[in-house]
């Protein structure tokens, strides 16, 4: 199984990670993540869950998962893709601002060994 993540980064676009076994029954749109990317591990969130993915080079594994993320409703999903258009800002960008970061600071961990 694999997720489209979009992280709060300055770039226009989704990275590809693998849902490790133990996460596959725990993946939603909006769920928050910690990837690996850039030899540092980052908080994302899960934008697109596709059944078939269009990336041929290495794809890297999940590292956490946020266990105590709600779920995006539909209304709050259309107003974060209207922001992000109507302002020119990257999804990830947007998603970051907008989940409390009272919520972010205290979220627990379920990490990959």
């Amino acid at each position: 199984m694999y997720v489209e993540v979009s992280l709060p980064i300055s770039v226009f676009k989704t990275f590809t990670y693998i849902v490790p076994q133990e996460y596959k029954d725990s993946i939603f749109l909006g769920q928050s993540v910690v990837v690996p990317f850039n030899k540092k591990l980052i908080n994302g969130f899960i934008v697109d869950i596709p059944y078939k993915i269009n990336y041929k080079g290495k794809v890297l594994k999940i590292s956490s998962i946020n266990l105590n993320c709600f779920i995006i409703q539909n209304e709050l999903w259309k107003t974060i893709h209207w922001i992000s258009k109507y302002y020119i800002c990257p999804l990830g960008r947007v998603l970051n601002n907008t989940i409390s970061f009272q919520h972010k600071s205290k979220y627990q961990v379920l990490s990959v060994k």
